[in-house]
């Protein structure tokens, strides 16, 4: 049976499980889930093509599924990417979740053209991380305007740059946005407890979580100010509040 690599600390419920964005590793959670642990077990995950995963060289639907069963019965918060998979975990999986956050995330693209059009810019993407390898690309990675001002900690930018520059290449060939199914017309049904946050730099990702909000039932949506799209990097201890917040009032222990 396939697992995903996990890290665990803390203890206490509910369990609050974490999937990292594109490029990232476990080990970016790290900060957040250390002060989470004080009261929660936190279960800190490698996405398939990252860290300890990367030759986990699996679809989507693959990955959301291993990414549900690894989350049963717990919080399941995603950041960006790891909020697409973290979604379709919700929505497809195969384990129940209590709660479910999603961090500067989409429910996909919705027209055809548009996510061939996507398909084929990851594709010239994956190709230029192969050619100028991990290091440098995530220069240019972070170097873009929705990341202005996050700041990387060492052990953040450690877990990167251990991801090989085909692990990532497949990753956007595998479970980028383009390969990924629009799940607009699902999201009504969503019956758990749902907290959409972004980042109030971030004005696509504004748009799309005020969209999530209003199609997931008694969701709830918060915009974290002076944040970018790595809100969790970018205003941690405001993240922190209002993730503790939420499973106070909306999830049992």
């Amino acid at each position: 049976m396939t697992i995903l690599p996990r890290l665990d600390i803390g203890a206490g419920e509910p369990i609050l499980t974490f999937v990292h964005g594109f490029t990232q590793t476990k080990i970016s959670w790290l900060p957040i889930a250390t002060t989470m642990a004080v009261h929660h077990r936190c279960v800190l995950l490698d996405a398939p093509h990252h860290g300890e995963a990367q030759s986990l060289d699996i679809g989507f639907a693959d990955a959301a599924d291993l990414v549900s069963q690894t989350a049963t019965n717990s919080v399941l918060i995603g950041y960006s990417m790891g909020g697409r998979l973290a979604l379709a975990a919700t929505l497809h999986g195969s384990s129940q979740l209590r709660a479910l956050v999603l961090l500067s995330s989409t429910a996909g693209i919705e027209s055809d053209e548009e996510r061939r059009g996507r398909r084929q810019t990851d594709e010239r993407l994956a190709d230029h991380i192969e050619s100028i390898g991990t290091s440098a690309f995530l220069d240019e990675w972070t170097a873009q305007p929705m990341f202005s001002g996050t700041n990387i900690a060492p052990e953040d930018l450690a877990g990167r740059l251990s991801n090989s520059p085909r692990a990532l290449s497949q990753s956007l060939r595998k479970c980028g946005t383009g390969v990924q199914p629009s799940y607009w017309g699902e999201l009504s049904e969503i019956t758990i407890p749902t907290l959409i946050v972004v980042g109030e730099r971030d004005s696509k990702f504004r748009e799309i979580g005020k969209r999530l909000n209003d199609q997931i039932r008694g969701s709830e949506f918060i915009v974290v100010t002076n944040a970018g799209h790595a809100v969790h990097l970018d205003q941690p201890e405001a993240f922190i509040a209002a993730l503790e917040d939420f499973v106070a009032r909306r999830v049992s222990s």
